[in-house]
């Protein structure tokens, strides 16, 4: 696992955040990496640092097109 000061705050950018899948993920890494589309890409960051026991303060996301918000948000999970 990763080890941060104690009371540091951690935050995730993604930069190019055009959807979140809420698919089930595979449970093997290496074919989730070959398999993932990339603008599926923030459900297996989190994954991957949940794995190595990193749980973020604050997440953002951008992406360079308009994206209708109420139809993003649909598939985030509650605790994201």
């Amino acid at each position: 696992s990763v080890r941060f000061r104690p009371g540091a705050r951690k935050f995730l950018f993604d930069a190019g955040c055009s959807t979140y899948s809420d698919k089930p993920l595979e449970r093997d890494v290496n074919v989730l990496l070959r398999s993932m589309a990339p603008p599926e890409s923030l459900s297996l960051f989190l994954r991957l640092y949940e794995e190595q026991c990193v749980h973020f303060d604050e997440i953002h996301g951008w992406e360079a097109l308009p994206q209708d918000k109420a139809a993003w948000w649909a598939h985030v999970p509650a605790d994201v």
